[in-house]
């Protein structure tokens, strides 16, 4: 092989164990190592962002944002923001169609839990961080105020 050519993947995160749709979590840091290891050098993702409302990544409202599906529960848990008895039942995936639906309602079960758990016990520490990126992020507070507003209202013309 020439010193010019090099080895990759492409792939979506959903292609990856874990959670309901895949996740960045312990099964996505194994592969990495493993194509690590075998001489891989490159590795291009498609889009993580939050998908539409038609489960599209490519029309997302957030496009620098992470999909809250993508987060890996068992993260959560070795962090303390939730236990395990509080983790939901992931929904039964069909190998061959994801359910978004399904797989969201599971990942916002999870995601209240641990802002719950942040917010109510106080762990300064991991609010300090939070506050810090919040800080150094122009666009997360309209961000975060839109998907909220979303979250609460659903998909509607703003212009209404």
């Amino acid at each position: 092989m020439s010193s010019a050519q090099r080895r990759g993947l492409l792939c979506h995160i959903t292609s990856l164990p874990g959670g309901p749709v895949g996740c960045l979590g312990a099964s996505a840091r194994r592969l990495v190592d493993g194509l690590a290891a075998a001489g891989h050098t490159l590795w291009q993702i498609l889009p993580i962002s939050p998908p539409d409302a038609t489960g599209s990544p490519y029309c997302s409202e957030g496009a620098m944002a992470i999909s809250r599906m993508l987060v890996d529960p068992e993260t959560l848990i070795a962090q303390g923001l939730v236990l395990e008895g509080e983790v939901p039942t992931p929904p039964v995936a069909d190998p061959r169609r994801v359910d978004f639906g399904q797989a969201l309602a599971y990942a916002d079960a999870i995601w209240d839990v641990a802002w719950r758990r942040c917010r109510d016990d106080a762990k300064p520490a991991l609010l300090s961080m939070i506050a810090s990126y919040y800080d150094a992020q122009p666009w997360l507070y309209a961000f975060a105020r839109f998907a909220a507003r979303t979250r609460v209202m659903g998909h509607h013309d703003w212009a209404r």
